[in-house]
């Protein structure tokens, strides 16, 4: 087959798997800010009453957990099918750095659909960045949060506020303005 086309359905399988990829991020993080991410998030007496008791082996097969797993294993597929039109490309003299040299250095780039598709690749590419910057601060978040409720359970404390009225401060712009450097 044409590397070319070879290219087009890269990126057509791409724009698949970033779509699920996305789609599963976003749900992953309307979980977390609805609460149903945790067991045992916003729960009130009558809730925990209710609900059915999680064990590690639900959670372990959670819908979640298998679609993530799939999109890994898709994800995985692609690289090696990346590493392998990067191969073809050295083999027929093109550029072997990356899809968009390569995609580039091709014939059919003067074909408005391969530089389309290489577009929306890049684009889906930047958001799952993003996505995934989101994912991580919520779940900082979320760890931060839990860890002081575990502190204030086990030792009776809370961590004091990193800004507070009474404590002193430099107000006069500390050691880059008046120290000696």
């Amino acid at each position: 087959m044409d590397l070319s086309v070879e290219l087009e359905n890269y990126f057509d399988d791409l724009s698949v798997i970033n779509e699920r990829w996305t789609g599963w991020l976003s749900s992953f993080e309307q979980r977390i800010v609805s609460g149903t991410f945790l067991p045992f998030a916003r729960q009130t007496e009558d809730t925990v009453a209710e609900r059915p008791r999680i064990d590690q082996q639900s959670i372990d097969d959670s819908e979640g957990t298998r679609l993530a797993e799939e999109i890994l294993q898709e994800v995985s597929a692609v690289l090696e099918r990346r590493e392998q039109l990067l191969e073809q490309a050295l083999a027929a003299g093109l550029p072997r750095d990356n899809l968009s040299q390569l995609a580039r250095s091709l014939p059919q780039w003067k074909d408005r659909r391969l530089r389309e598709k290489l577009a929306l690749a890049q684009s889906q590419l930047r958001h799952l960045r993003r996505l995934h910057f989101s994912a991580w601060v919520l779940l900082h978040q979320c760890m931060q949060h839990y860890s002081q409720i575990a502190r204030f359970v086990t030792h009776g404390e809370s961590k004091s506020p990193v800004y507070n009225e009474s404590r002193h401060c430099d107000r006069q712009g500390g050691r880059v303005l008046n120290a000696n450097i």
